[in-house]
């Protein structure tokens, strides 16, 4: 909470401190200009924590899944500890659910480990989304951000396939 606060007010004071440098010292064009890479800098940043903020929540969930799994089986050798073919029914039925829980934890590996091209493919989509918004988008741009970012989904993607399925 405190980070974000600080980050808030840190924020804050680049563009006010970038308003301040255009407004002195730039014609109203160069002003926006400075203002809008002093945004796209910011929210790079923004998209950064935000990808880590993803990650973890996924974590969060993969943890909470592998505690519950852990008390149902536990509760199940409880239960059926003078059933050994219910048991064994239960512990497959665990099992498969352990396998898939293992899956999801080696994506989440993969997102760790290729958080900057996460980071870099959040950066394009944001950057789309600005030339898209502007009162007369440039298209050209707008094709050339989307072909950066394809290139790096495409990337992300076949790293994504060789990791797991290696």
């Amino acid at each position: 909470m405190k980070k974000g606060i600080i980050y808030l007010i840190l924020t804050g004071t680049v563009f006010f401190a970038a308003y301040l440098y255009a407004s002195s010292n730039m014609t109203k064009k160069e002003a926006v200009t400075a203002e809008t890479e002093s945004i796209l800098i910011s929210e790079t940043k923004i998209g950064y924590s935000d990808v880590r903020k993803e990650i973890a929540e996924d974590e969060a969930e993969i943890n909470e899944e592998q505690r519950e799994i852990n008390a149902e089986l536990e509760e199940a050798r409880i239960e059926y500890q003078n059933k050994p073919s219910k048991l064994a029914e239960k512990e497959s039925k665990y099992k498969r659910k352990q396998e898939e829980l293992d899956f999801e934890r080696k994506e989440l590996q993969f997102k760790k480990d290729n958080i900057d091209l996460l980071a870099k493919i959040k950066d394009k989509r944001y950057q789309i989304h600005v030339e898209k918004r502007k009162g007369n988008p440039d298209w050209n741009v707008i094709e050339k951000l989307t072909s950066e970012r394809n290139q790096l989904e495409a990337e992300y993607d076949q790293k994504k396939s060789n990791y797991l399925y290696r």
